[in-house]
């Protein structure tokens, strides 16, 4: 079977279909399996309540028993209307712990994942942490980036309703000049219903927009909770909502039984088209940065195998710019290749 080198993929980008990577705490978990720059931990929603420390305020209010589904107790504060004050410390909380949160100066899986991603790729976090917001702007300027939609809010990110633009909590809006608005993080179980808030409305407006367009669907340490049923309603609808899907490639990336995730997410999966692995190095924007849809293109349309050339996981930023600076020319010049394109839908 004929190889496809390395300076044959640089020279040639010819998708122009999105790469789509949708986040989930298991990918900050991933990406600072020691913690932040300070050592302080990713939680994830079972362990919410003990990280944040909320344990000793839940016991004055006795309702130590609810502390291990954060989400649940939250949803029945908001129901029941008691202890508002209680609700208000929760949502705080929240957003302190989470604010406080800094990038580590050493490269994260963040960082490959971000500058192995193109323009026209889209990262979709259900994250409220700050990390790949910092990631993003460890990197502006220094390479064409992929766009990022924040599903659950972030800490990181305001809003103009005014304007209908979001951006950096603490810039201020492009049009008006006024501040951003936080984006709201918390919403009871019962009534996730991203319409009621204007920054979320917007980001799952593009992210159906990207599901039928993508060609790679990648699910990255996303393990849709019950409580998410209606996100993953959302997703499928969109996914599947071109018609019948029979070329595009579904990835996990997760630690848990293949049998279990491939359960999970069967509605997604096209035919044998999918690919679970246990973690980012053996994933697709890991092994073909950049060109992580041509790669599976040639794989499987051309059988033709692309020579892997991983971003290394050590050295510095400057180091990881260097190595992809060979893909970035073709990219912005728009050189076309001689293999077919991807079709689209």
């Amino acid at each position: 079977m004929e190889t496809i080198s390395i300076q044959e993929q640089a020279a040639q980008p010819f998708s122009s279909r999105p790469h789509l990577v949708i986040l989930g705490a298991g990918a900050s978990r991933a990406a600072l399996p020691a913690g932040d720059r300070r050592g302080r931990q990713l939680p994830l929603m079972r362990t919410l309540t003990e990280t944040l420390g909320l344990t000793p305020i839940l016991e004055k209010y006795g309702l130590v028993d609810r502390a291990e589904d954060f989400e649940a107790l939250y949803s029945y504060l908001h129901s029941s209307g008691k202890s508002p004050k209680l609700r208000v410390i929760l949502e705080e909380a929240v957003r302190d712990y989470f604010s406080a949160l800094e990038l580590p100066d050493q490269l994260t899986i963040y960082d490959r994942l971000v500058l192995g991603l193109r323009e026209k790729d889209v990262i979709a976090t259900f994250n409220w942490d700050p990390l790949l917001f910092q990631t993003m702007v460890r990197y502006h300027g220094k390479a064409p980036l992929p766009k990022v939609l924040y599903l659950h809010g972030n800490v990181a990110i305001g809003y103009c309703e005014l304007d209908r633009i979001k951006g950096p909590i603490q810039g201020e809006c492009i049009k008006c000049g006024g501040p951003f608005m936080p984006s709201r993080l918390l919403f009871p179980v019962s009534d996730k219903n991203y319409a009621a808030d204007p920054l979320l409305k917007a980001e799952w407006a593009s992210l159906q927009a990207v599901l039928q367009d993508a060609y790679l669907l990648t699910i990255f340490g996303y393990g849709a909770p019950g409580t998410d049923a209606k996100a993953v309603e959302i997703m499928k609808e969109a996914w599947l909502k071109s018609g019948e899907r029979g070329i595009e490639e579904v990835e996990i990336i997760d630690i848990r039984d293949e049998a279990d995730l491939r359960s999970l997410w069967t509605s997604f999966i096209v035919g044998s088209h999918y690919r679970i692995k246990k973690t980012f190095d053996r994933s697709i924007a890991a092994r073909w940065p950049r060109r992580s849809c041509e790669a599976i293109w040639n794989q499987f349309m051309m059988l033709k195998i692309s020579e892997e050339y991983p971003i290394p996981s050590g050295g510095t930023v400057s180091d990881v710019q260097e190595y992809i600076r060979p893909f970035l020319a073709p990219e912005i010049m728009g050189v076309a290749s001689s293999r077919a394109p991807i079709p689209d839908g």
